[in-house]
């Protein structure tokens, strides 16, 4: 997920819970009589991160990071909008507590792109607890309309034409959604999903499916596999080695993915 936040004293750049570009504008530095450069510490956080996890980065600095496989706790509104969307934090304080798992950080939240540049429009949003360890619960149904998945995200700085590819195993059984996001003036992501490994099963089609973003004056954001048209193996009772790839095919900026699967 990308955030942007901007005001008069502040702007900051979140990228999946750990990436966050920030610094203080000049009118703050005149308010307050600062001078020449200042170094502040990398955020903390009240609650602990997951296994893995790389930790906070400081105001004013880029970090690419790569973030490990994880499960977590997935709340959904289909029918939301930038000022209901804290809503669903309840169901998910709800699931956790009954579940005994305890809180982590970050939560993380996923908007459509129409949201991002008007907050009262409608449609789905989803919000996150990461489990703190893989090993916690199994995926599958949550406490009420929760519901429990395994994910991961890769992250990186793109320019046009370049792309990041991540490797995982496709089970038999399970479905799959790829999500990427990217922050750029007029950038266009793509995502598609292909099999690595030769799959002796006559008819079976290594191209998994792909999905264009469109461009906006802030980004774009890529689906694959969205709602009722999750990736799954539809002829092989084996696992099938496969990656995602994501491509910025216009404009430049931070792009973050993450794969799901149920």
């Amino acid at each position: 997920m990308l955030n942007l936040v901007q005001s008069g004293v502040l702007f900051a750049l979140w990228l999946g819970g750990g990436t966050m570009i920030e610094g203080p504008t000049q009118d703050l530095k005149e308010r307050f009589g600062v001078k020449g450069n200042v170094t502040p510490k990398a955020a903390d956080a009240d609650s602990p991160l997951p296994e893995g996890y790389p930790g906070g980065t400081a105001p004013g600095t880029i970090e690419v990071k790569h973030y490990p496989a994880y499960r977590s706790a997935v709340a959904r509104n289909p029918k939301a909008n930038g000022l209901t969307g804290d809503m669903l934090f309840w169901p998910l304080f709800n699931h956790i507590s009954k579940s005994n798992i305890e809180m982590t950080a970050p939560v993380i939240n996923s908007y459509p792109e129409a949201m991002i540049e008007t907050p009262s429009s409608t449609g789905e949003i989803t919000m996150e607890f990461l489990y703190r360890s893989t090993k916690q619960g199994e995926p599958g149904p949550g406490v009420g309309k929760v519901e429990v998945k395994d994910g991961n995200m890769i992250a990186g700085n793109f320019q046009t034409g370049q792309t990041l590819e991540q490797s995982f195993t496709l089970q038999p059984g399970k479905c799959y959604t790829a999500i990427a996001v990217g922050a750029g003036p007029g950038m266009q992501v793509d995502i598609s999903m292909v099999a690595t490994a030769p799959v002796p099963i006559p008819g079976f089609n290594p191209q998994f499916g792909s999905a264009a973003g469109k461009p906006t004056p802030t980004g774009s954001q890529a689906v694959l596999g969205s709602k009722g048209g999750c990736i799954k193996l539809a002829l092989s009772p084996m696992p099938v080695q496969a990656k995602y790839v994501v491509t910025v095919s216009k404009g430049a900026g931070v792009v973050a993915a993450q794969l799901y699967s149920k």
